[in-house]
């Protein structure tokens, strides 16, 4: 299609939402993200007291996790699985099986 037949809405005409809406929504999200890294921050401690080696695999887009240097300073081997987000078995799963691989073998 070429550009000049694109349709010429507005971002309201196919995105009624308004200014206060997408912001509401915007604090739910970040609510739910505030409430997802405590959850899983109160599950760091018990993660490190496993007897086992452990690794902890997570998406390239989830460098900046706020817990990323405390596992690794328990002595948990970081995993970051390239081209990945929240889901590494989706977006990338020959790097997410081949970092298991090396991680058991």
């Amino acid at each position: 299609m070429a550009m000049s037949s694109w349709p010429t809405r507005t971002v309201s005409s196919w995105c009624p939402a308004s200014a206060a809406e997408v912001l509401g929504a915007a604090r739910c999200l970040a609510g739910r993200e505030a409430a997802i890294e405590a959850e899983v921050r109160a599950g760091v401690p018990l993660f490190l007291a496993l007897p086992c080696p452990r690794m902890f695999m997570y998406g390239e887009a989830n460098y900046a996790l706020s817990y990323l240097p405390e596992l690794a300073a328990g002595d948990v081997e970081l995993a970051e699985i390239p081209r990945s987000g929240h889901w590494p078995m989706y977006a990338n799963p020959v790097a997410m099986w081949d970092r298991i691989a090396s991680f058991i073998g």
